[in-house]
């Protein structure tokens, strides 16, 4: 189906963004927004906590098998993840500010 891909980017990047506020800056590939996105990887992968990059080291995932990973991030067209390890300079995140959502404004549950 060739609206599948459309479909999936607006229903993971383009409606979280609209309702969060944060759209056209974040959730759109246009000029003057933030050109973030994930290139995903089709196979078999088996989720370990131990491989993440925080203080848990516990999952509920650990020992799960999954179709897709996660195999690079762009923030702002620069890699911060190469699939194995973080690769954002210290301090590359920005602090994005939102007004609320029209879902949010018209005060429709979520």
């Amino acid at each position: 189906d060739l609206d599948a891909p459309l479909m999936l980017a607006a229903h993971l990047s383009e409606k979280p963004a609209k309702l969060f506020g944060i759209w056209p800056r974040k959730g759109a590939i246009a000029v003057g927004s933030d050109a973030d996105f994930a290139v995903l990887e089709p196979g078999q992968f088996v989720y370990n906590s131990a491989d993440a990059h925080d203080d848990v080291n516990w999952s509920p995932y650990d020992g799960m098998t999954f179709s897709v990973r996660v195999a690079a991030s762009f923030v702002r067209g620069v890699e911060i993840w190469d699939g194995i390890r973080v690769r954002a300079a210290k301090g590359h995140g920005r602090f994005i500010p939102r007004s609320a959502g029209s879902r949010i404004k018209r005060g429709n549950a979520v």
